[in-house]
Parts: structure tokens; C-alpha cells; sequence
């Protein structure tokens, strides 16, 4: 019998930074680093990428998805976006790629970065509105206000992206039914391509939770049994 063909396969990079770690953020990220912090992080995973490719599960296989998330992908500048993308081309073929998305936060968005990020191959972009609600924003630590919210998403447009995601999280600090619904009506307003929306949850290792042990009052939405 013959040896099935090997399948195509899905690239993920994770870029690790922010320009702040908001209140429920969980995830692994370094806020406020240095250019040549994130210089050393590219390099490195430039390396480790060689490293997987001699893989025999590797050999003869090529990529039809590549997500970049994070962390804020776009807190790299531009010429850190070209030499990521052009050092993980160089070492792998793209020519099976269907899709290739972005995470971008709305505060880091430039018109330059986004021209950066199509010209490099970008199908699709996800933006991190989360709420729009300056208030929520605000309780939240998050260095963004609704306008530039809306701001990176004409942006995305008017470069040229038709394929924008917008992120949502349902149940923030201070969400009522009435915030909640005048989000989604903006959104719908925008008419994005796709919409996440994801639950709030309260994680052990994030700053909201370590203030509310301090004894902070916090009012979270409940939810129906």
C-alpha cells in the first residue's frame, strides 16, 4: 500500500507583548518592552522555527493557515513585521497559504503597519475591541478609548483588508444589559466579517482578581443559572 500523502499544516507564532496587561488578561505577555526586547524575541523564534523543520513530521509539508497572536502582534513596527515574516518565508514555503491572520490591538494600529501587513501577505485581521464602552475600557486598564476602536477598523479597511474579525468580551467589569447591547449595535453598525465573542472569566492569575483578595468591591454580571 502506498504512504498517504502528508496534510498541509497550520503555522501559530505568539508575540508576547502589549502596551499594557489589562485587569483580566491571563495570558503570557510582557507590557511595555523595549525595540530591542522584541528584536531578541524574533530572533529567537526565527531560530527555534529552523530548529522544527528538521522534523521528519515536517519534510515535504507545507503551510495553508499561519496565525500571528499574542500579546499585540502590532506592537511591532513595521520593519520588525518585515523581518519576522520575511525571516519564516525564507526557511518555509507560503505558496499553500489560504489564510494568514493578525491579532491587533486598536492602539497600536497605524495606517504604515497596516500597508506593512498587506504587503507581506495578510488575508485577515482581528481586532480587540472587546467592548465599546469608554467607561468598561477604562476599568479594564486598557490604554484605548471606543474611538480608536473605530479608528482601526476604517483604518483596516481603507488598506484594503476585507476580512476583519472583531473580539468581544461579554461580562467585563461594569457590563449591564444596556452597555452590552449598545456594543453590538455599533458593531453591527460596522458590519465586520466575523464576530468572537468570548465569556469573561476570572482567572487566579490575573490583576483583577489579586485586587478583589485585596478586598476591592467588584461588580461582575451574573448570569442565569
Amino acid at each position: 500500500s502506498k504512504t498517504p500523502k502528508p496534510g498541509p499544516l497550520s503555522l501559530y507564532i505568539h508575540l508576547p507583548f502589549c502596551r499594557q496587561r489589562c485587569t483580566y488578561c491571563y495570558f503570557r505577555v510582557y507590557p511595555r518592552r523595549s525595540s530591542t526586547d522584541v528584536d531578541l524575541f524574533i530572533e529567537s523564534v526565527l531560530k527555534e522555527f529552523s530548529q522544527y523543520l528538521r522534523y521528519p513530521a515536517l519534510q515535504n509539508r507545507s503551510f495553508n493557515s499561519v496565525y500571528f497572536g499574542g500579546g499585540s502582534p502590532s506592537y511591532l513596527s513595521s520593519e520588525q513585521m518585515r523581518r519576522l515574516w520575511s525571516g519564516l518565508q525564507e526557511q518555509s514555503s507560503w505558496e499553500a497559504v489560504e489564510e494568514c491572520t493578525v491579532e491587533c490591538e486598536p492602539g497600536t494600529v497605524t495606517p504604515e503597519k497596516l500597508q506593512t501587513l498587506k504587503s507581506l501577505g495578510v488575508t485577515r485581521l482581528s481586532i480587540g475591541f472587546q467592548t465599546l464602552n469608554d467607561e468598561l475600557l477604562r476599568r479594564s486598564g486598557r490604554d484605548v478609548c471606543v474611538g480608536d476602536c473605530l479608528r482601526a477598523f476604517h483604518q483596516a479597511r481603507a488598506a484594503g483588508f476585507d476580512e476583519i474579525n472583531v473580539d468581544l468580551l461579554c461580562g467585563l467589569e461594569g457590563e449591564t444589559e444596556a452597555t452590552w447591547r449598545r456594543t453590538m449595535d455599533q458593531v453591527l453598525e460596522l458590519a465586520p466579517d466575523s464576530v468572537t465573542v468570548y465569556q469573561f472569566e476570572l482567572t487566579h492569575n490575573s490583576g483583577l482578581y489579586q485586587s478583589m483578595k485585596g478586598g476591592r468591591e467588584v461588580s461582575l454580571p451574573s448570569w442565569p443559572a
